[in-house]
């Protein structure tokens, strides 16, 4: 009769924390997302007093942050520009729409609704090219504004 095997080793784990470069493919993907949940993982654990900001923090950030202040003034920037593109695109396919069909609820507003998140999208991709956004991590710029945030709370508490 045939005798059972020994199961396999099991596969290790690649070394996330240990080896900042990863041997394999696989490895560095793994390393790449574990890096990034955990920023996940440390903003659920926050408190309503790390979330909570008001303008002038954002300010004060801006002049005291360095790179990251400036990243950070960036991304405001294009955020108010790609909302501000959602309502054109809103009322642009809702009056196209209407036009031809008269009805409010059926079509248009559901037109209207993907007219408006279609000129969002287009003008993200547009304003991250212009603006350059692409060339820095816009994750790694939110984290150090709420390191940034815990330090100054912590110091002002002192």
């Amino acid at each position: 009769p045939l005798r059972p095997s020994a199961p396999p080793p099991p596969h290790p784990r690649p070394a996330m924390a240990d080896s900042p470069l990863p041997t394999s493919w696989l490895g560095k993907a793994s390393y790449n997302f574990h890096a990034r949940m955990d920023y996940f993982y440390r903003a659920f654990n926050l408190t309503k007093e790390d979330v909570t900001f008001t303008k002038e923090d954002i300010e004060a950030f801006q002049r005291e942050g360095g790179t990251h202040g400036k990243n950070m003034k960036t991304m405001r920037e294009v955020d108010r520009i790609c909302l501000a593109s959602v309502v054109p695109g809103f009322l642009a396919a809702f009056l196209m729409v209407y036009s031809v069909k008269k009805s409010v609820l059926q079509g248009p507003l559901l037109s209207g609704a993907g007219g408006g998140l279609a000129a969002f999208a287009i003008s993200d991709s547009v304003t991250s090219l212009t603006h350059g956004i692409y060339k820095f991590d816009k994750m790694e710029t939110t984290e150090k504004f709420v390191e940034w945030k815990k330090s100054k709370r912590a110091s002002s508490s002192d």
